[in-house]
């Protein structure tokens, strides 16, 4: 019964259980829980699974036969993140400070010594934060090779107690008006608040940088791109 790692008693146990039914069904299934074994323990131990992931490959799966493929690719990341946050928005999921700290802990939980965990969130602009009353707006305008000038309008409120804001996107064609409308909940995690968030998970903030390329993190940079290690 060779295993990968060390058998744990309940693993040894079950090969033992296997071997002694002498059934090919049995075999076939102690090897395949032998390959998955840290797999099932780990989500036995801290309840972390994939399972999110491999639903929302899914989805992007389903989009992509559904529209028979996607020639602009802009088009079917919009479709991918609308489609994403309405499901999100179904499942009523928390956009809260506790929920960052939980994450922020069961990434400490799993960091490998040594080890950076390293995200991005936007930097929220007061800007935009003060324009959002509710009132339709262009965002933005792309090219769809099969619908022409695709515009995208957001209707939106900013929640300041929940730092939420809630919005509804409109995507438009001048043959096919909101030809995708989907709710969109967006969470402001500001510059002074995110360290502190970052610590009580366990986690010390070594740098920040305003965007992917390394530009230095400033008021007017569009990212906080953050690099933590365990604290």
């Amino acid at each position: 019964m060779p295993t990968s790692t060390p058998p744990t008693p309940g693993r040894g146990l079950f090969g033992i259980t296997a071997v002694a039914a002498d059934l090919p069904e049995a075999w076939r299934q102690w090897e395949t829980i032998d390959d998955w074994w840290d797999e099932i323990e780990t989500f036995v131990e801290t309840r972390v699974t994939n399972a999110r992931t491999e639903a929302a490959n899914t989805a992007v799966g389903h989009i992509k036969r559904t529209g028979r493929g996607y020639r602009n690719h802009r088009h079917y990341q919009a479709r991918i993140l609308l489609r994403s946050h309405r499901q999100t928005r179904r499942r009523r999921t928390r956009l809260d400070q506790q929920d960052l700290v939980s994450c922020f802990r069961s990434v400490r939980r799993h960091l490998a010594p040594g080890g950076r965990f390293v995200f991005d969130v936007f930097n929220p602009s007061v800007r935009l934060l003060a324009e959002a009353d509710g009132v339709r707006r262009t965002r933005e305008s792309f090219m769809d090779p099969d619908r022409g000038n695709v515009s995208v309008d957001v209707a939106e409120i900013y929640d300041a107690p929940a730092q939420v804001t809630r919005g509804t996107w409109y995507l438009s064609a001048d043959s096919e008006p909101d030809f995708v409308v989907a709710p969109l909940d967006i969470r402001s995690n500001f510059p002074q608040e995110l360290p502190l968030l970052v610590s009580l998970g366990g986690l010390r903030l070594v740098e920040r940088l305003g965007d992917w390329s390394g530009r230095p993190f400033a008021v007017d940079t569009p990212l906080q791109l953050c690099m933590c290690e365990s604290a």
